[in-house]
């Protein structure tokens, strides 16, 4: 392994360690850090485009290439397992088809229209009893009309329904079939929503995570010299389990878009007379949380259901070696900023940095890290004094303080159903 791999090596166990901590005890890797070859700059991302990201499931190695799945790809399949048929008893099942038919009837519409009459008579009457201001008698008023719209709610066959409506709710909630079919229904409501804006939607939190300042920041340093991060004022050891490839040059320069000849052959000077030996770096990290109103992740904890036609661990195995269809499930965007980049470059790579700074390459990369024209990247040959002490005589490259995506967290999927292959 060349000092190039060994510095990625060290340099992104410190990121990794941070962003997703291997848990205490030995109780094995819960959760797995998939990192871009070329960071993304956040601060034009609108709904779509988070949705889209947050929904690729990624390769199980640091490059960021889509396994060529999605989450909503996979999840039709979780929904279409076999499951064995519900046998709740008798009079359970009874009382569950009586409220169904209740509900179907012309009743329920007449429910529904006195349920929603009700209600707005409550609010107003709330608004006017907490308003100091209002007249007494409006008050009173508002307070009757409550009382009247209850009786007509009681009319409208209140007692019934509701009871019809939680015999529904406890039958469904603890029958495996009828909680996959209500899965289902969300899920087509969502594929409805789709359709429409092209993706499903996801929340982030917080949830405005494009904009810097609702961010929650932390302050980490890595060096290559000492395989180690610092947290504030806090270091400790990394701890990875390395199962990802180092092979290609991960950590070279490389422009991100479609390079001219010249271009070409100036990164190509430019990696082959760059050391890592003193390399440092010094960033502000946030992460983002990722969640699916849609997706039910319980559903894989039935074990007793199963897919036809397919083997043990087609959904997920476990072991981040197997073939599932979604090995990992993304939940975390990993976001840098006022990152600094401190090395012994080389006049090659100097002049290679100085493409982007006089604007004549649109955007250059160091490993995840990336420069563009409005990212106000600055060289700096001589560094202050502390941090001199800190990283060595070594000259640094520093980005500026716009956010930009560099790697996502995924929850490693235990394996669940088709215990059983071959149904």
């Amino acid at each position: 392994m060349n000092s190039n791999q060994e510095a990625a090596n060290k340099l992104f166990e410190g990121i990794y360690n941070f962003v997703a901590p291997m848990p205490e005890g030995g109780q094995g890797q819960m959760s797995f850090y998939t990192q871009m070859r070329s960071g993304i700059d956040v601060s034009g991302f609108g709904e779509k485009e988070g949705a889209l990201l947050a929904d690729e499931i990624p390769l199980v190695q640091r490059d960021l290439v889509a396994s060529g799945k999605n989450v909503s790809d996979v999840y039709p399949k979780i929904l279409g397992a076999s499951l064995p048929e519900d046998n709740p008893p008798e009079d359970k099942k009874k009382a569950y088809k009586e409220a169904k038919e209740l509900v179907a009837g012309s009743g329920y519409d007449d429910y529904k229209k006195a349920k929603r009459a009700c209600d707005r008579a409550y609010l107003k009457y709330c608004r006017l009893k907490n308003d100091s201001k209002a007249d007494e008698d409006d008050v009173m008023e508002a307070k009757m009309d409550w009382d009247d719209a209850q009786q007509d709610l009681i009319r409208a066959g209140k007692n019934e329904i509701e009871t019809a409506l939680n015999v529904i709710d406890a039958y469904e909630r603890y029958t495996p079939q009828a909680v996959f079919n209500r899965a289902a229904e969300i899920f087509d409501q969502a594929g409805t929503q789709r359709q429409a804006k092209g993706y499903y939607e996801t929340d982030f939190i917080p949830k405005d995570w494009t904009k810097a300042d609702k961010l929650a920041w932390e302050s980490i340093s890595v060096q290559s010299s000492e395989q180690t991060f610092r947290m504030d004022s806090d270091s400790q050891k990394t701890s990875f389990s390395k199962s990802y490839d180092c092979s290609g040059g991960w950590w070279f320069w490389k422009y991100a878009d479609k390079m001219t000849e010249e271009q070409k052959r100036a990164v190509k000077e430019a990696n082959s007379q760059m050391t890592t030996s003193d390399l440092a770096l010094s960033m502000e990290v946030a992460t983002v949380q990722i969640s699916r109103p849609w997706f039910n992740g319980a559903l894989l904890s039935y074990s007793q259901a199963f897919l036809k036609n397919e083997g043990a661990g087609a959904v997920c195995s476990g072991t981040l070696l197997g073939n599932g269809a979604m090995q990992l499930l993304p939940t975390a965007f990993v976001l840098v900023r006022n990152v600094s980049i401190y090395n012994q470059f080389s006049k090659e790579e100097k002049s290679l940095i100085q493409t982007v700074i006089d604007h004549s390459a649109d955007s250059l990369s160091f490993g995840p890290f990336c420069a563009t024209k409005e990212s106000h990247a600055k060289f700096h040959e001589e560094i202050s004094k502390s941090e001199q002490e800190k990283y060595g005589n070594v000259q640094c490259l520093t980005l500026s303080d716009k956010p930009q995506l560099i790697g996502v967290v995924s929850s490693i999927m235990s394996p669940q159903f088709p215990a059983v292959s071959g149904k």
